[in-house]
């Protein structure tokens, strides 16, 4: 299986609309398709990639600078592929391009009770340094790797 990441295109609009953002009117699709082409979010880079496996788009990557020379990362998968390495490969990959860019560190927020994503975080290094409350107000772990 090879995975990739590339940006989102026009192209990509039945995907998105289908299977990551079914309820959004598809106007407003192609607005955050032009968006997620490196964009200023609250005053830090943000980008989003799309991941592709076996040239099929199956998710996406989240890039933010929350702290100078730090990334926070997030990943989705759909579900239909969940289980195939391809959430491992994609963030390697962005952990890749993160130190390319100068970047010293990645973080993610992890939901408690997500024990797959835990163990993700845990295969790829990320290592648990705080506890936190998401704003659904669900518990979730911070982690961080030093890259």
């Amino acid at each position: 299986m090879k995975v990739y990441l590339r940006h989102f295109n026009i192209n990509d609009l039945d995907f998105i609309s289908q299977k990551l953002y079914p309820h959004t009117p598809k106007d407003e699709i192609v607005a955050m398709i032009r968006d997620w082409d490196t964009l200023t979010y609250k005053g830090s880079y943000f980008e989003t990639l799309a991941i592709e496996a076996d040239s099929k788009l199956s998710g996406y990557v989240s890039l933010y600078e929350r702290e100078k020379k730090s990334l926070s990362v997030g990943a989705i998968i759909i579900p239909e592929l969940q289980n195939r390495g391809i959430a491992f490969e994609a963030l390697t990959e962005a952990f890749c391009r993160a130190k390319e860019s100068g970047y010293l560190k990645v973080s993610a927020r992890v939901r408690k009770d997500n024990k797959p994503s835990l163990r993700l975080c845990e295969k790829l290094g990320l290592l648990i340094f705080d506890d936190d409350t998401a704003a659904d107000g669900k518990a979730v772990y911070k982690l961080e790797k030093t890259l």
